[in-house]
This record gives C-alpha cells, sequence and structure tokens, in this order.
C-alpha cells in the first residue's frame, strides 16, 4: 500500500519529494533560475506551500548565500510590496543574493500579481533573488508561467488523482484520525467524502477532523453530512484602498440624503456640514484611513449632529406601522473607538474600563485579536466602513418611510424629536453654570 499520509500534500507518495520535486527544483536553479527570477509554487492549500517552502530551504547544495522569509498576512496581503520594494522612507528588507521564502504567498490577489509579475522578475533578475511563491492550482492556468527567469513546481491537485487512489488516501487518513472508530462508520465516513469531492488534502483532513471529534460520529454525518461549516481562515481579497475610498463616499452620500429628506420634513438638517478633516484615504498607511474614518464618523454622528439625530435612529415603519427600531450598536462602537483612540483611560476605572473592554471585543470579533497589528488596519476600517453603510441605510429607509406615512401616529414621533432637541449637552450646562458663577462673583466683589 502507498503510504500517502507521510506528507502534508495532496495524494503524492512519500517520495515524491525527494524523487521529482527535488530533481525539477535543481535543474532550475541550475539553468531557468541561476540569475534570479520567480518560483511558482502550484499548491492546492496555503499549508501545502508552507511545507514546501520548508523543503525548499533545506535543499543541498543551493545556489544562494542567504534565505529571507517574508510573511503575507490574509488580512492585509498588499503590505507585501512594501517588504520587497520599500517606501519612502526605507528600504525593502530583502538583501542580494537571496532565497526569499514568501509564507503565506496563496493569500496574494491574483491581480495584483499579474500587474506585477513582470516587474518582480526584473527586480528578481537584479538583486540575484530567487522567490519562491506558492499560487493556488485554481490560479495558475491565469498567471504567465512561462519565460525567461520563470520556474514552476506543481504538486498535482487532489482532484486529478485516479478514483482508487483517492479512496486509499481517505480511507488511510479516517483511519489515522480515528482508528477507535468502528469500521462500518469509517467506510461510510469515506463514502461521504469522497461524495463531496474535496478540493485539498488539507480541507479533507479538516473534514475528518470535525467528524471525528464528535461523540457520535454517525449521528452527526446524518445530521450535517459533508461538506460541513468549519472555522477557518480562507484566501479573501482585501478592499484596495480606491475600493475603501468609493465605499466612504457612498455612505457620505445616505447620510447626506436622509439628512436632506429629514429637512425637507422638519425643516432643520440632521447633520451640519462641517468644515473638512482631509481625505481619510488621501495616504497609503491604512492605521490612517482608520483613525480619520473614526475621527470623521465622530464628527458627523456625535459631535455635532442634530440632538434629533440620535433618537431619530430609533423609528421605523414596519408593516403599515411606526415601530421602535434597534438602534445599530455602530454608533456606539465609533463613540468608544474615538475615546480609546484620542483620550487617556484608566484601567481598572469602572466606565474607562467599559470603554476598553467594548473596543478591544470590537477588535476580537473582527480580527480574532483584541489587540491590532499594522496588518490589521485595513480590515478594520473595511468592517467600520460596511458597519456604516449598514447604519445610514437603516436610517436612510426609516426617514424616507416616515416622511411618506400619514397618521396621527406621526406627531408622536415629532414630538419626541422636538423634546429631544431642547434638551442640553452636559457641556453646554457646564458652560451655563460657569459663566454663572462668573457673574456671581463679579457682583460679590462690586459689594
Amino acid at each position: 500500500m502507498v503510504d500517502y499520509l507521510s506528507i502534508p500534500l495532496s495524494a503524492v507518495p512519500a517520495d515524491w519529494f525527494e524523487t521529482q520535486a527535488k530533481v525539477q527544483l535543481q535543474q532550475l536553479f541550475s539553468s531557468t533560475l541561476k540569475e534570479g527570477g520567480i518560483l511558482y509554487l502550484g499548491v492546492d492549500s496555503d499549508e501545502e506551500g508552507s511545507f514546501l517552502l520548508s523543503r525548499i530551504s533545506r535543499l543541498e547544495p543551493h545556489p544562494w548565500q542567504q534565505f529571507k522569509e517574508l510573511q503575507v498576512e490574509w488580512s492585509d496581503p498588499y503590505l507585501f510590496w512594501e517588504q520587497v520594494v520599500g517606501n519612502a522612507e526605507e528600504m525593502g528588507i530583502v538583501p542580494p543574493n537571496s532565497l526569499v521564502l514568501v509564507e503565506g504567498g496563496c493569500f496574494l490577489p491574483l491581480e495584483f500579481l499579474k500587474l506585477r509579475a513582470n516587474w518582480l522578475v526584473n527586480c528578481a533578475k537584479a538583486h540575484h533573488w530567487i522567490i519562491a511563491l506558492p499560487v493556488l492550482n485554481r490560479h495558475f492556468s491565469r498567471l504567465k508561467t512561462t519565460g525567461d527567469a520563470i520556474g514552476t513546481l506543481k504538486v498535482p491537485p487532489l482532484q486529478t488523482y485516479p478514483p482508487k487512489e483517492r479512496k486509499e488516501m481517505f480511507k488511510q487518513l479516517v483511519q489515522q484520525s480515528a482508528p477507535s472508530l468502528e469500521e462500518k462508520i469509517q467506510q461510510y465516513l469515506v463514502k461521504e467524502l469522497l461524495a463531496a469531492n474535496p478540493t485539498s488534502r488539507t480541507l479533507l483532513q479538516n473534514w475528518i477532523n470535525f467528524y471525528t471529534n464528535q461523540e457520535d460520529c454517525l449521528q452527526t454525518l446524518n445530521e450535517e453530512p459533508p461538506p460541513p461549516r468549519l472555522k477557518g481562515r480562507t484566501v479573501i481579497v482585501p478592499p484596495t484602498r480606491q475600493e475603501l475610498k468609493t465605499r466612504f463616499d457612498a455612505a457620505q452620500a445616505k447620510l447626506n440624503e436622509a439628512s436632506q429628506r429629514f429637512e425637507n420634513w422638519l425643516g432643520y438638517p440632521l447633520v451640519y456640514e462641517l468644515e473638512s478633516l482631509g481625505d481619510p484615504f488621501g495616504s497609503a498607511e491604512p492605521s490612517h484611513w482608520f483613525a480619520i474614518v473614526v475621527s470623521t464618523l465622530y464628527c458627523y454622528l456625535i459631535d455635532k449632529a442634530d440632538l434629533a439625530f440620535r433618537p431619530m435612529t430609533k423609528y421605523g415603519v414596519k408593516n403599515g406601522k411606526i415601530e421602535t427600531v434597534e438602534q445599530p450598536l455602530f454608533y456606539k462602537t465609533v463613540d468608544r473607538l474615538r475615546t480609546t483612540m484620542q483620550h487617556g483611560l484608566t484601567v481598572g476605572e469602572g466606565r474607562d474600563s467599559e470603554t476598553i473592554q467594548w473596543v478591544k471585543s470590537w477588535y476580537l470579533k473582527k480580527i480574532d485579536e483584541s489587540s491590532p497589528k499594522r496588518h490589521h488596519w485595513r480590515i478594520l476600517t473595511d468592517s467600520l466602513v460596511k458597519e456604516y453603510d449598514q447604519a445610514v441605510s437603516q436610517l436612510l429607509q426609516s426617514i424616507e418611510s416616515l416622511t411618506t406615512y400619514d397618521s396621527i401616529d406621526l406627531l408622536v414621533v415629532r414630538e419626541d424629536l422636538e423634546q429631544q432637541r431642547r434638551k442640553l449637552e452636559k457641556h453646554t450646562w457646564r458652560k451655563i453654570v460657569k459663566n454663572c458663577i462668573k457673574s456671581d462673583a463679579k457682583l460679590d466683589t462690586e459689594k
């Protein structure tokens, strides 16, 4: 029986790397990539790419002087370009005569690679780099993989193997993962997995782990046949700066439309025209985008919004009736994000701790970490802009419904909004009290 489980790749024999891949790599290093270039590694998953990179780094003999590992993060793969090229302040971090191992290369967007492939090849030749870059097999046909200084090593995709070999590997994986499982259940699980046709060895292993970790594997199979819902990091294409800017501007336009409709209805706007804080996306740095977006949203929606804005977000029309709708948590999130970014908060103090915990929970929900790193700010900006668009879409829909609604109940809404407008903010009361104290003190000195 062929040992398919020796290496964590798709259905390849145990000696595949030594007898086939190693020979092909040595030929590439001595010919096509002798002066540098790109080595595309065709894999079914990012985990397969990591395994290949680790084996390539241990090849002997090798023509390069040193190794340089670059980490591509799922949340912002575009930072890879800065690691290679650098920016206005710093040069790239890859020294000449290096084998560059691109961990997480599968997260690089296909269009990003296609636009920059020629430049990467020329740069690699100039600096004598060999850039080992894992690419998903399904993208291979859309990349230029032939030509000067371009080499390829493709792991045979799992789905290309003959049915008999696929079945044997599935059987081995199930037996290895759950040796105590009844043989009949093992056979049934193998049959179901084969029918589901997983696209990679990694995905297959994840499915097997899901079922074999259940208390009742057979019952779970019947209730939730393959493919099961798995928690994992899928390859996504994060938005570019221009895409984020376009979506943010569209949400701003919805807010302005909602304010104009409200003014046509009651005679005053919900939000006011403010002095511009600058283009949130005028910089190439994602952390700048996030900070300015938070400041802009706070100014428009909280700091300088009309006092009727907050109560207006709780009304809507449903099934022909005015009713209270759930106010989006987005507004509270913006308020607390801005507080943590622009104020000093005391750890362990009641209200400050509550604010800190709210923000950390929001971060954790978006990026699985409570303290963002540099590569997280793009995805966090994306999440914030999405929540903004959802909130103003709900607001616009509510105002559209209310302004076309004809009922005596509408008077209750208008009275509530007017009552809220007559309330004074704390800082306004503070100013009044201070002025009164100053006025009284002046009278005391005149006695």
